[in-house]
């Protein structure tokens, strides 16, 4: 061997290594091209996608608004009279030119390049915007609408004559009664105002984007916009459609998706196709290939510059970093797993421990998994969870709406709904459920996070019954201030009407012939002075006189004319307590609240039956509080009213305290009367409570809060006495006609009296009158001075003189000017020439 040959042999090897690291540089270099081809390529992709969905969910929502228009005017109520006379050619003068300006306004607000109203001969009636058509174009317009029946979606088309491209829409309208169109609405659409530059714009820089819309017109696509490289290419350009190697031509036969493809222009291009939604038409976004590959020129150039650089220098290190890149590889992977397995434990933890129910189900509706919660609420053990249908925990009422609820949860990868669900005992409860898909493993699962909301539904009921409540607190706040605001004068107009009538009957002989008249008006003001009382005693304004009472002597004083009011046909049976306690009210309002429960319940048994009274001592706890919100805890009175009528469903039930509700009819009473009980109880600080079945009769149960047993006023009969004097009493009010009869009457019962207007009148009366003074009748309510402030200083000089207050208002308005605290006597308008003389005896008899 020559020394030639190791030379040649090293030359050779140091040449196939130099070759080979070469190749290997290359072919490194080649792929690091090849991929950052395939990524830019595939970014471009996405952009292209994004870009033409973009597009089209643009366009889909600009036809969808063109179609709201349609409905909208459809179902414009306010101005469809006015189109319809338009229409028959009945509209006047000022309304064709409201309509003009209106179908102006409508254009300019929503983008149409005209609207043109015709009626059913295809007549144009009104015209607004651009003029795009000849009168037999919009006959034929509204001949399509009117036989479609519908709103029509007229595509893009070219107006003979005119040489414009449009679209637009046909309206048919119709009468009130939805009869046959009466006429059309066509809309006129300028394509140039927003959809062809929604199909120029591009949202990124690029010298060859662009964005074609095109549909099919037999075995042609039509191109329906403007291109970026040809001009006048809308509705002119025309392809075939066998040549399929265009991305138009496969997206009209029905590709979606992004390739490669040649355009028009015979240029290889990157196109994204759609089909537009709910129309006829496709989009193609495309980029020219040259400019997508553009930048791996440099790439390449780099690339060739490194692989210069590298032969000599990465030869020793590739081997090293290889090494090093691998290690590090199973270093992160391992590190990878150590982290999963950390989080799928810390999963499991908080799966197995959660305040909610967890449950993995698979595809077909079974239960995989269930964590401890679901085991405590169900009441089944994990083992039985396994294999169970999830129908199995549903509420069998609910099981119907079951699949829909599936459906629509695999359909949005999730939701949130409530429904109800069965434990193993068979009670049910409410749950929101929060379904979504999760994947394990590529494989799809089901998992569902349960909650128990009976407490959340148990306080949405109990919030909706305390607004029910606020709502009939403000309904009888209404009735009240409408009867405070009216109770002074109306009292005082049926005092004078009241009295004089009185005092006419007093003076005639029982056959005069006046006596009849006389004797019905005087009832008629009763009636309306009772109906001023209950509406006085619904809204809780009316005056109360309380004392210490036993209910049992108020139900034994009124029981022979309760009998009498029930009638022959009734049985009325009591059962009182002998030891029951003592209440604080007012006796005469409490034996109204008697009389109008024995009405309402002989009216619910028209062929007789049974009402039984009942008195009981209970002690009511926070327990009862619990179940009744307007109730009070203590000791407490119990009257129950029972009667073996008709009885309520729960819907009558709600309305029974209502002012003015009946169910007798028209005529049968007034509506006032439960009103009125529930008005005296809650005045005098109880409460009220129903309960009722249709056929089983109704029990009223009344609770009024016991106080420490006094002396009771005793029977409320009232006693016989005598019922003049020939005391001086100082009369002050402020009406005149009702003073002039104040006089009278007292005066018919032999009294010394003394009249004045107002406060300021009184004392000067007083100052001048130098003989006794007994007894001081005021208004309680006077201009400038009020009663309590006159007898305040007349008391001053006359420290010996009482008085009696009198007056029209409400409980309210009273209390504010501080009198009824006092304990004074108290005399409420109306009342009779009897009822002044017993009232003045009282007083003036200490």
């Amino acid at each position: 061997m020559t020394k030639e040959e190791p030379s040649r042999r090293t030359s050779f090897l140091l040449m196939t290594i130099f070759l080979l690291l070469v190749a290997g540089i290359g072919g490194v270099g080649y792929r690091f091209y090849a991929a950052e081809k395939r990524a830019l390529q595939t970014e471009v992709a996405n952009q292209l996608s994004a870009i033409a969905a973009m597009k089209v969910n643009q366009v889909a929502t600009w036809r969808r608004a063109r179609w709201g228009d349609a409905r909208l005017m459809q179902a414009n109520a306010r101005m469809m009279p006015s189109l319809l006379e338009v229409l028959r050619g009945t509209a006047s003068p000022k309304t064709l030119a409201h309509m003009g300006v209106w179908l102006e306004t409508f254009c300019y607000d929503l983008k149409y390049a005209n609207a043109v109203l015709v009626d059913a001969n295809g007549r144009v009636r009104l015209k607004a915007g651009r003029e795009l058509g000849a009168p037999a174009h919009y006959a034929e317009l509204a001949k399509q609408a009117l036989e479609a029946d519908d709103t029509v979606f007229r595509d893009f088309h070219r107006d003979s004559g005119l040489g414009t491209t449009h679209l637009g829409l046909n309206v048919p309208l119709r009468s009130a009664d939805g009869g046959a169109p009466v006429g059309a609405l066509l809309l006129a659409i300028d394509p140039y105002q927003y959809l062809y530059p929604l199909m120029e714009s591009w949202p990124t820089s690029s010298r060859s984007a662009e964005t074609l819309l095109v549909h099919r017109e037999g075995d042609e696509i039509v191109v329906l916009n403007e291109l970026r490289h040809r001009s006048r290419t809308a509705l002119r350009m025309r392809l075939p459609l066998t040549a399929r190697h265009l991305p138009v031509v496969q997206a009209v036969l029905g590709w979606e998706g992004v390739a490669e493809g040649v355009d028009y222009r015979g240029v290889p291009v990157l196109a994204a196709a759609r089909r537009v939604p709910g129309s006829p038409w496709f989009l193609v976004a495309k980029m020219d290939m040259a400019e997508i590959n553009a930048p791996l020129r440099l790439s390449a150039f780099l690339v060739a510059l490194m692989a210069a650089s590298l032969v000599a220098a990465t030869g020793a290190g590739v081997g090293l970093l290889l090494r090093h890149q691998r290690s590090n590889f199973y270093r992160q992977k391992y590190q990878s797993e150590l982290e999963h397995r950390a989080l799928l434990e810390h999963y499991q933890y908080l799966t197995k421990h959660a305040n909610d129910i967890v449950l993995l189900v698979g595809a077909d509706g079974r239960i995989l998994e269930a964590n401890q919660r679901a085991v405590t609420t169900y009441g089944y053990a994990r083992e039985e969870f396994v294999g169970m249908d999830l129908r199995q925990l549903r509420d069998p009422k609910t099981l119907p709406e079951f699949q829909a609820q599936w459906d629509a949860s695999q359909i949005n990868q999730g939701m949130i709904y409530e429904t109800r669900h069965q434990r193993r005992d068979g009670s049910c409860f409410p749950v929101e459920v929060s379904a979504r898909e999760i994947l394990v493993e590529g494989k799809a699962f089901r998992q569902s996070f349960i909650r128990d909301i009976s407490e959340r539904k148990a306080r949405e009921l109990e919030r909706a019954r305390l607004e029910e409540q606020i709502r009939q607190a403000q309904k009888m706040e209404s009735v009240g201030r409408l009867a405070g605001g009216v109770a002074h004068d109306f009292n005082n107009h049926l005092t004078v009407i009241n009295g004089y009538c009185d005092l006419l009957l007093a003076g005639l002989p029982p056959q005069d012939a006046l006596s009849g008249p006389l004797e019905e008006m005087r009832r008629a003001g009763e009636r309306a002075a009772v109906l001023m009382k209950q509406l006085l005693a619904v809204s809780r304004r009316q005056v109360l006189e309380p004392e210490a009472l036993n209910l049992n002597t108020v139900i034994a004083d009124v029981e022979t004319m309760l009998r009498r009011l029930a009638g022959e046909s009734i049985e009325i049976e009591t059962r009182l307590n002998p030891k029951l306690g003592t209440v604080e009210a007012d006796p005469a309002q409490m034996q109204q609240v008697l009389i109008n429960l024995v009405v309402n319940a002989r009216d619910a048994m028209p062929k007789g039956g049974r009402i039984v009274f009942e008195t009981l001592n209970v002690e009511l706890d926070q327990a009862y509080l619990g179940r009744h919100a307007d109730s009070k805890t203590g000791p407490h009175v119990q009257l129950v009213v029972s009667d073996s009528g008709a009885g309520m469903n729960p819907d009558t039930q709600q309305h029974i305290f209502e002012p003015f509700f009946a169910t007798k009819g028209s005529g049968a009473g007034s509506g006032l009367g439960l009103a009125t009980v529930y008005g005296i109880v809650k005045q005098s600080g109880g409460w009220i409570w129903v309960y009722s079945e249709p056929g089983r009769g109704t029990t009223f149960k009344i609770y009024l809060p016991r106080v420490e047993s006094r002396a009771e006023a005793g029977s409320t009969a009232a006693l016989a006495a005598p019922l003049g004097g020939t005391e001086t009493i100082l009369v002050v009010e402020d009406q005149e006609e009702l003073r002039t009869l104040v006089v009278e009457m007292l005066k018919g019962y032999g009294y010394q009296v003394l009249a004045a207007a107002n406060g300021d009148e009184a004392l000067d009366l007083c100052a001048r009158h130098t003989g006794p003074l007994d007894l001081m009748i005021t208004d309680v309510v006077m201009p400038r001075m009020t009663g309590r402030e006159l007898f305040d200083r007349l008391a001053q000089s006359r420290s010996r003189v009482k008085v009696l207050y009198v007056s029209g208002y409400t409980a309210n308005v009273i209390a504010h000017q501080e009198v009824l605290d006092s304990g004074a006597a108290y005399l409420p308008k109306p009342f009779s020439p009897d009822e002044l003389a017993r009232k003045v005896r009282q007083v003036l008899a200490g």
